[in-house]
């Protein structure tokens, strides 16, 4: 039994922590199917054009500070957190101006009165969402997964139970979501009172000037537009070309696959700060992280993306019910991104915690305009499919750059094994959509069987590698 309860103490759990704390992305998910099932379609496709604006406008709410925060507390533990209180004022004066022109923003986007409402709710819930963000920041920095995990389940769980019972009560979107603004608000008070009590979050001598945190967050607040790539723009775009019900499927279809898309996150969390670390003290051994990092993946993540692939028929009716049947196909579509985004990801990641962040802003501006063009072209011809095509096809392409980066790093040998590693996983997540459109399960089948040969063999190759180091 000593021996079991040491062997207990030396592990590492912070990814069980981190998934855990990212499962409760399962409470909001609940919440959205039901005012999906309360309102309806075309309801609904109005609530998530409001969300997907909301998405967009915290992208400059934010500007990148929450994740420099994480960096910052995870090189310099006892400085850095001193930043906090900081960060939290300039996200609250960012939010401003986009409070003072967002009438004229939602009238050119063709918003009801009732979608103005919501857009001003969402933008208010976007803030406080910052905030909490840059709480976790905190935590994550100083590798406190496990007090994260519990202040993320408080906050879903209070925010789902009190935003259910008002809808329940009143089927009004608008109450509804100011009930889900005001938990959020309460929510931030009591994390940061907890904080506050154990860390020095503020600084009491002279500190850099605000400019110069702008100038250090801009890569990261560019790194925040992946959101209105791989999606957001997505919303909006529809709403402005395709009918509104085609905004409610591709919705529902988006909420299933963020559910699985909090997966990787779960180990990039966890990665993101090991990285830093490891910049910070010990550049050399960098690859064993990035090679644990891709075995959590891995394990974690392309088992259920091939169990959610076989499933995808039956999760959107059941959830969302038989009004959303046509998200099924959109589902097919988006799930085997998933796969690409690993990767994509990774060298994000990577870039973010070894101070390379400026080389993102060119990557990201080729991927942007690779999206919006992308979904110009096809929205007006296939709707919401032509959505699903083009966040699909912005993932590759920042997958492709992203590993060209990866390969001109001090980790190219790691790279050159990671960029082989990309088509044999996008071909297991992509075997059950096949299979749906069609194709006989047993080639499907050998498909699947090949690719994870193939993967295996790689990822044992890039062990001995890591360990000859």
């Amino acid at each position: 039994m000593k021996a079991l309860l040491h062997w207990v103490r030396k592990q590492d759990f912070s990814y069980v922590y981190a998934l855990l704390g990212e499962s409760t992305l399962g409470l909001m998910f609940i919440l959205y199917v039901v005012i999906a099932r309360v309102v309806g379609p075309a309801q609904y496709g109005i609530f998530s054009a409001a969300v997907a604006l909301g998405g967009i406008l915290g992208v400059f709410i934010q500007f990148g500070l929450p994740v420099l925060l994480t960096r910052c507390v995870a090189a310099q533990p006892t400085e850095g957190p001193r930043a906090t209180m900081r960060f939290l004022l300039i996200q609250v004066v960012n939010s401003i101006p986009i409070f003072i022109f967002l009438p004229l923003l939602t009238a050119a986007l063709g918003f009801s009165r009732e979608g103005l409402i919501l857009c001003y709710l969402m933008v208010a819930a976007e803030l406080c969402r910052s905030m909490k963000m840059s709480w976790r920041s905190v935590m994550k920095g100083h590798s406190w997964f496990k007090i994260e995990s519990i202040s993320v389940f408080l906050e879903r769980s209070f925010t789902v139970i009190l935003s259910a019972t008002i809808l329940f009560a009143t089927h009004s979107l608008i109450l509804t979501t100011g009930t889900l603004v005001l938990a959020r608000i309460l929510d931030n008070l009591g994390t940061g009172i907890f904080l506050k009590q154990r860390l020095r979050l503020s600084h009491s001598q002279q500190c850099e000037t605000w400019g110069h945190t702008y100038r250090r967050a801009l890569p990261f607040a560019l790194h925040g537009l992946m959101w209105v790539v791989y999606y957001q723009v997505d919303m909006i775009m529809l709403k402005a070309l395709a009918p509104e019900a085609e905004v409610g499927f591709y919705g529902a279809a988006y909420r299933v696959m963020e559910i699985f898309g909090a997966l990787p996150r779960v180990v990039f969390y966890v990665a993101f700060t090991q990285f830093a670390k490891c910049h910070a003290e010990d550049p050399a051994t960098m690859p064993h992280h990035i090679f644990k990092s891709m075995r959590m993946l891995f394990l974690l993540i392309i088992p259920c993306l091939v169990i959610a692939g076989y499933l995808q028929p039956h999760v959107i009716p059941f959830m969302f019910g038989e009004a959303f049947v046509l998200s099924v196909s959109l589902l097919a579509v988006l799930l085997p991104g998933l796969a690409i985004k690993m990767f994509s990801t990774l060298s994000e990641e990577y870039l973010l915690a070894t101070e390379r962040e400026k080389q993102l802003p060119y990557l990201l501006l080729i991927v942007s305009i690779t999206n919006i063009a992308t979904n110009m072209i096809l929205i007006p011809r296939m709707g919401a499919m032509g959505a699903a095509i083009a966040t699909v096809v912005s993932e590759a392409v920042f997958c492709f750059l992203g590993i060209i980066m990866l390969l001109k790093s001090p980790i190219r040998r790691m790279a050159v094994g990671i960029s082989i590693l990309v088509l044999p996983t996008i071909a297991i997540a992509t075997a059950p959509s096949l299979y749906l459109a069609g194709i006989p399960i047993l080639s499907t089948l050998g498909i699947l069987a090949f690719s994870i040969s193939a993967v295996w063999f790689m990822m044992s190759t890039l062990s001995r590698q890591t360990q000859s180091r």
